[in-house]
């Protein structure tokens, strides 16, 4: 089995649902929301909310979806930037 580990600090204090998005995008993403809920089991409002923490922590971005539905976003983790 893999470990996962959270590899931010801005997601360490959010809550358990977002933690869980945020590893599933790691190791799967970019992934849209409906493939979030598929992979995690999340409800609909959960998931949204958890994307809402992840972004407003800045770790996760959003871009529109490509495969036809406008309305549709793609959500990936942000690259870490280093430190000097």
């Amino acid at each position: 089995m893999t470990s996962l580990t959270i590899d931010s600090e801005a997601v360490r204090d959010l809550p358990p649902s977002a933690k869980l998005v945020y590893l599933v995008l790691q190791e799967d993403g970019p992934l849209t929301q409906a493939d979030l809920i598929d992979q995690t089991a999340l409800p609909e409002r959960t998931a949204r909310f958890a994307l809402d923490e992840l972004a407003d922590a800045g770790v996760v971005s959003e871009r529109p979806f490509t495969g036809g539905d406008a309305r549709k976003s793609v959500y990936t983790v942000r690259s870490r930037q280093k430190n000097k």
